[in-house]
């Protein structure tokens, strides 16, 4: 099979698409004007569902990023209300590698939403950039999006549109490079109530085969863009033919619902075995015979990973991927237990006086049938204040004793 030729740096059709609507004259927001909350300081970029504007809080004089509903779009209510409900659901990721959305609203017929002000660049922008990525590097950009996706879809939100452009760097610390999801704006919620008769929205090369037929579209559709991007890191080129990329959206959508797609191995020989055979299942026709979630395509791409992203993903992400336990369960289950109270009991503050805590130190176990995390130990017991230090060779030497070791116990069977 040949392999598709190289993209040019950028196209019209790789922008957002939605189809069924006519351009209508709709006014966006002019440098100044006050919208909402927030006063439009400059514009920072457009794109295929809106205007991305950068504006400041007017009282709390915060900046942030107010990405406004296109004019030709903005005249359909039904739209403006679902994008800002659509807009509130992805306000429910909580991700270090997602763009937080903080607010969203539909006033005076414009729809709008405010997210975190961040500067760099896009994945995309780079990929153009300095050209085709290795294999390290790609991972390092793909699998926090991979856990990103894994929480969204654990909390009933899929994305829709994820590509290279919807992917922004930032500076993080130690010289790393922070990739973050954004633009929530056509997401979908998994709930089955989503409009049928809601436009088809996306942009062409990545969508999943069942988006582009109308059929039933779910997480798998995101999972099926991930591998698209993972193809064109590693390659410089879309998997597809390239007489069909030439063409307008209709000739790529009607390429993409035939499910063909070029096989990594052919474009780059060299490529992993284990990553060339987990590309082709995520970019699967039938969306059942692609992986069942993002957690097990994360798990899956660990192992080919450096090991810096390795320990990046186990220690700020996901400490769950390198052994038998679900991501979505560990972030579900954190943001649904309470804060535990590890204060020990008044009486025995009396005694050992201001008390610190270290975490505990988790260790790997066997696993069987369950997932189990145990503390390595207790903590050694802090110094005794001065007081009851000059007291140690009287007669309370052994309650004082007794107290600090019960202390210890009932800390130890909290940490439990």
């Amino acid at each position: 099979m040949p392999v598709p030729a190289p993209r040019p740096p950028s196209t019209p059709s790789r922008s957002t698409v939605v189809s069924g609507i006519q351009p209508r004259g709709v006014g966006l927001p002019e440098i100044g004007e006050i919208v909402g909350r927030y006063r439009i300081i400059r514009a920072i970029g457009a794109g295929g569902m809106g205007t991305v504007f950068e504006a400041e809080h007017i009282v709390l004089e915060k900046r942030v990023a107010l990405k406004v509903l296109r004019p030709e779009l903005a005249v359909d209510a039904a739209l403006r209300k679902r994008f800002v409900h659509e807009g509130l659901a992805a306000s429910r990721v909580r991700h270090p590698h997602v763009v937080d959305v903080t607010d969203a609203a539909d006033e005076n017929g414009r729809a709008y939403l405010v997210m975190e002000l961040l500067e760099g660049r896009s994945l995309y922008e780079e990929l153009v950039a300095h050209g085709p990525f290795d294999v390290a590097t790609t991972l390092e950009m793909v699998l926090p999006i991979c856990s990103a996706l894994a929480v969204a879809h654990a909390v009933g939100v899929m994305h829709r549109d994820v590509k290279p452009e919807n992917v922004f760097l930032v500076d993080g610390p130690g010289n790393r490079i922070l990739p973050k999801l954004m633009d929530f704006g056509i997401s979908d919620m998994m709930d089955g109530a989503r409009d049928e008769n809601a436009p088809l929205a996306g942009t062409p090369h990545y969508m999943a085969p069942e988006q582009v037929t109308g059929h039933s579209v779910d997480g798998h559709a995101d999972q099926y863009a991930v591998g698209v991007m993972i193809f064109e890191l590693l390659t410089g080129r879309l998997p597809y033919e390239p007489t069909a990329l030439d063409g307008d959206a209709i000739g790529i959508l009607r390429e993409v619902a035939s499910g063909r797609v070029h096989r990594l191995a052919d474009a780059l020989p060299d490529a992993p075995a284990k990553l060339v055979a987990t590309v082709a299942r995520m970019t699967l026709k039938d969306p059942s015979a692609r992986f069942a979630t993002m957690d097990r395509v994360g798990r899956t791409l660990m192992s080919l990973a450096s090991p810096r992203t390795q320990r990046h993903l186990r220690d700020l992400i996901d400490p769950g991927w390198s052994k038998a336990i679900s991501f979505s369960d560990v972030m579900a289950a954190m943001a649904a237990a309470p804060a535990p109270d590890l204060s020990p009991p008044a009486f025995v503050r009396g005694v050992l006086g201001p008390l610190h805590v270290e975490p505990s130190v988790m260790v790997e176990a066997e696993r069987s049938t369950t997932d189990v995390e145990v503390p390595t130990g207790i903590p050694e017991p802090l110094p005794l204040p001065a007081e009851t230090a000059r007291r140690a060779d009287g007669p309370w030497v052994g309650l004082v004793i007794g107290l600090a070791i019960a202390a210890w116990v009932v800390l130890a069977l909290q940490l439990l």
